[in-house]
């Protein structure tokens, strides 16, 4: 129980973290766009109300959830949640119950991955509720990027199809590549990738960092502690 309950601290604290992160970009930036990887809010903690800690935690970040969308809204801003490895079974349940299929039921992810060609999409889908809760103007839609399934939710009162188009276009980009751009005689690669790979080598160079430090502090302390020696306190 300790175990999963420093998990799910981790988890919240994490969500909280990104919503200051867009909160921050928001305000310091002339951006029209966030992409955020992840659920815009993760619907499914349920917690014990005698878990303070981590329902303070949750209430904290709905707090800040709540914020990031009202300023949002206020500066025209569209924040979509981008999910690449989505296991909600509403689609499938749609199309189930539309065309009457008689098939074993399968999350949404595994029935596009069989069923989307590469670079199709969905349509918007409204989102009335999710684990029981109202939603009001929420809609998400699935994309086959470069063969994987990822899916894009949105909160928006515009039309949900030209909304749809804009993240659409921008996403496109985002994972292909563009013939027109080079790096430094390597091949082409999209924005995503390039972004990954600096992220991956700004993490390394911070470990590198954080370990040095470690072991420098490490040793200073046990070159303390041979000097004091025998030293009567």
């Amino acid at each position: 129980l300790l175990m999963f309950g420093r998990k799910l601290a981790t988890r919240l604290l994490s969500q909280i973290q990104r919503y200051r992160a867009c909160i921050d970009l928001m305000k310091s930036t002339d951006v029209r766009i966030i992409f955020t990887r992840g659920t815009l809010f993760p619907h499914g903690f349920v917690l014990a109300k005698e878990c303070r800690v981590l329902y303070a935690l949750h209430n904290k970040m709905r707090e800040y959830f709540d914020k990031m969308m009202k300023i949002a809204h206020e500066k025209d801003i569209l924040i979509v949640g981008v999910s690449d490895l989505p296991r909600d079974m509403r689609f499938f349940r749609i199309i189930e119950d539309k065309l009457k299929l008689q098939v074993p039921h399968v999350n949404d992810y595994v029935f596009l991955k069989l069923v989307l060609e590469e670079g199709d999409i969905t349509t918007p889908l409204l989102v009335e509720k999710e684990k029981g809760k109202k939603l009001e103007n929420w809609y998400e839609f699935y994309m086959n990027a470069r063969g994987d399934i990822l899916k894009f939710e949105y909160i928006t009162k515009e039309d949900p199809l030209e909304v749809q188009r804009k993240i659409a276009s921008l996403a496109s980009s985002l994972v292909y590549p563009s013939p027109l751009r080079r790096d430094r005689g390597r091949h082409n690669l999209s924005i995503l990738i390039e972004a990954r790979m600096k992220a991956h080598d700004y993490l390394n160079t911070l470990r590198d960092l954080t370990h040095a430090a470690l072991r420098a502090a490490s040793i200073s302390l046990s070159e303390l502690i041979d000097k004091h020696k025998g030293v009567k306190i």
